[in-house]
């Protein structure tokens, strides 16, 4: 039996208490969110290694704390990642189709897919213009393939 297909979505800068689901609808509408999180597993617990993007983001994929993985600050992305596999990379050697699709900040050399393990990458940049990364992942989920895909959504808060 082919393992599931698996769909792995976070949003940056949010707190796991920001939706309507979990809030009601007094003071904000996320109806999508509320829709996937009532038919899917969330983590309405989690909790984030380090208050900056790059470095959290870092640990979230790799396993390891900000202070092994030395990533402290958001430009601080010259370390060598060999040490430190990769969400990626693991969930590609479990035989997933890996999929990345949002802001990459991570201190894995986006075009080394070898290393970070994510065969399919769409990294926009533009702030605001995270349709453009929507209709990525959609792109990524339709393609044709023999064995489960594991994409993951970064969903980028505007300014």
């Amino acid at each position: 039996m082919q393992a599931p297909n698996r769909v792995l979505i976070m949003t940056d800068q949010q707190s796991a208490g920001t939706t309507s689901h979990e809030m009601g609808e007094t003071f904000l509408r996320t109806p999508a969110m509320d829709r996937i999180s009532a038919s899917g597993l969330s983590f309405p617990h989690a909790y984030c290694a380090h208050s900056l993007c790059g470095p959290s983001r870092t640990a979230m994929f790799s396993g390891y704390y900000p202070h092994q993985t030395q990533v402290s600050s958001n430009t601080d992305f010259g370390r060598d990642m060999k040490d430190f596999p990769c969400m990626g990379s693991l969930l590609r050697d479990a035989g997933y189709d890996t999929g990345y699709v949002g802001k990459w900040h991570l201190p894995y050399p986006l075009e080394d897919s070898k290393t970070h393990g994510f065969r399919y990458c769409a990294n926009n940049l533009s702030n605001g213009a995270d349709i453009l990364n929507s209709n990525k992942a959609v792109e990524f989920i339709q393609e044709p393939r023999n064995s489960p895909f594991f994409p993951l959504r970064l969903i980028q808060q505007s300014p």
